[in-house]
């Protein structure tokens, strides 16, 4: 049922967003009810124009029926018509019932955009939509009840990969493994992606006692999914449940899809394998501080490169030894 709203807030609201230039980083735009929420999903905004009207409407039609939080994250270096996109949909999203938190960042990253979102959100259970992505209507519901039937602290979840105009696909990441929780498993098949997964405030403040220790700028290239899904399975937090709650889109401008000639899959293969690098390099931060695990992590990446014809492949590993 929708839920009255003050219209003159959104309004207020709207008019801060059409001029940009008053929101320097870290300005904070809070719209809709002022208590906790139930949920906090948050919404990172980069140059999200194409597909972020699908993602917002996705998360409306949930049958989740629970206090949401929406928490957008928005890159100031964004150059595209996000905002307004974003703007236009606030009567709706407030009209639902629906709380917004809107921050603005310098541009870091995912993994940054990440950090200042769980630091914001408010609600006892925590989930990421990215705007190219989209929930399926049970997706909230679904992994809340299984958080509170199990007991559970971080979950993931099998999703369904769409192409650039919604349809199904074939699968981009390999299946989840059956000692799905084992590091090596998690490290070689990467399959933890960050739209499926739900964690609550327990894990939450893992997470940011965690990323205290990544202050330097060489930890921003994180693979935020990947190390968030190896700190879970470290710590024996990690739950899967074998449900398709969202879907994943596969198009030019994310990171599973190198597209366009060899020379373009070349460049993107050899962008993941330096974040892959820097995803490791934090959980050996983090594990040196926060001792995860008694036992000696061994962790590796590795380039095959040929040039006839042009081809570079990666492997990627990481072992507990005593």
């Amino acid at each position: 049922m929708a839920m009255q709203f003050d219209d003159s807030e959104v309004g207020k609201a709207k008019a801060s967003l059409a001029d940009l230039s008053t929101l320097h980083a870290n300005s904070e735009i809070r719209i809709g009810r002022r208590r906790s929420a139930d949920m906090s999903v948050i919404m990172r905004v980069y140059n999200s124009g194409v597909y972020i009207n699908e993602a917002i409407k996705s998360l409306l039609e949930q049958d989740y029926k629970g206090k949401v939080e929406l928490v957008i994250v928005y890159s100031n270096a964004t150059s595209d018509n996000s905002m307004r996109v974003i703007s236009d949909n606030l009567s709706g999203i407030v009209a639902r019932g629906f709380s917004v938190k809107l921050i603005t960042t310098a541009q870091r990253g995912a993994f940054r955009a990440f950090e200042y979102g769980i630091k914001a959100a408010s609600g006892h259970f925590i989930a990421v939509l990215d705007t190219d992505n989209f929930y399926y209507k049970q997706k909230l519901s679904a992994q809340i009840n299984f958080i509170r039937e199990s007991g559970a602290h971080f979950t993931f979840t099998d999703y369904q990969t769409v192409n650039s105009s919604g349809r199904p696909t074939k699968r981009v990441m390999p299946p989840v493994q059956k000692e799905y929780w084992k590091l090596s498993n998690i490290a070689k098949f990467y399959y933890v992606d960050m739209n499926t997964i739900m964690f609550d405030t327990k894990f939450k403040k893992e997470l940011l006692d965690a990323f205290r220790f990544l202050k330097s700028d060489i930890y921003d290239m994180c693979l935020e999914d990947y190390l968030i899904g190896m700190i879970a399975g470290l710590t024996s937090e990690i739950n899967f449940i074998d449900a398709k709650l969202n879907a994943y889109r596969v198009w030019a401008h994310n990171a599973s899809n190198f597209g366009g000639d060899k020379g373009n899959k070349l460049d993107g293969a050899t962008r993941i394998a330096t974040h892959i690098i820097a995803t490791y390099a934090a959980l050996a931060r983090i594990n040196a501080e926060m001792h995860l695990t008694s036992r000696r992590i061994s962790m590796s990446v590795s380039a095959t490169i040929s040039d006839k014809p042009l081809k570079l492949s990666i492997k990627r590993s990481a072992l507990l030894r005593k």
